[in-house]
């Protein structure tokens, strides 16, 4: 038989633990794979929301995602316009989104002219977010998701829209790897200069 002091001790002591796992839960929960963002990556899943808008879309796709990564000023897109891929996916995109809307000036003043509202993600986003933030954890061995690893993580997703439009229309086989292999070499420099 056990003593009531005892139970009563016990009985405190899983109201106790019982809290603090649910203090633990409830903070944990306030994490999100975008408190681990770069500042450029933050920007290229904000500007994907703005595409969405201008597009008059319910959800953002990875499309859209896509789309930005040729928006945002980055070490990135200084990369897509060295291997000559900003102009033939700019080209792609105006014939596939048959984007009459989207005019040169509309660009410049995005930021300024367009509120941010809060069009939730496509599932296929949210499954690039996980990956990249898997991929930035295992494969690179740091917290933080950089434009070059979301980039990257896009590209070797062929099952989203924009995973199949980097490997089928806008680059070769050839193009593919040995931008994939730029965008390896950028990451360990960066990390390189940080260690």
């Amino acid at each position: 038989m056990i003593n009531p002091s005892i139970k009563n001790q016990i009985k405190n002591e899983r109201r106790r633990r019982n809290q603090s796992y649910q203090s633990l839960d409830y903070m944990l929960s306030r994490i999100t794979y975008f408190d681990f963002f770069s500042a450029d990556a933050f920007n290229i899943a904000k500007y994907s929301k703005y595409f969405g808008q201008i597009f008059a879309k319910k959800m953002v796709t990875s499309e859209f995602l896509l789309f930005s990564f040729f928006y945002c000023d980055s070490n990135l897109c200084q990369l897509l316009e060295e291997c000559e891929i900003k102009d033939k996916f700019l080209d792609l995109l105006h014939i596939r989104l048959n984007s009459e809307k989207l005019s040169k000036s509309l660009l410049k003043d995005l930021p300024n002219s367009l509120k941010n509202e809060n069009l939730p993600y496509a599932t296929e986003m949210n499954i690039i977010f996980e990956k990249a933030a898997e991929n930035s954890l295992i494969r690179f061995k740091t917290p933080v998701i950089t434009s070059e690893i979301l980039f990257l993580t896009l590209m070797e997703s062929t099952n989203t829209n924009a995973g199949k439009l980097i490997k089928n229309q806008l680059l070769t086989a050839t193009e593919w790897h040995l931008f994939r292999y730029r965008l390896i070499k950028s990451l360990h420099k960066n990390e390189s200069i940080i260690r």
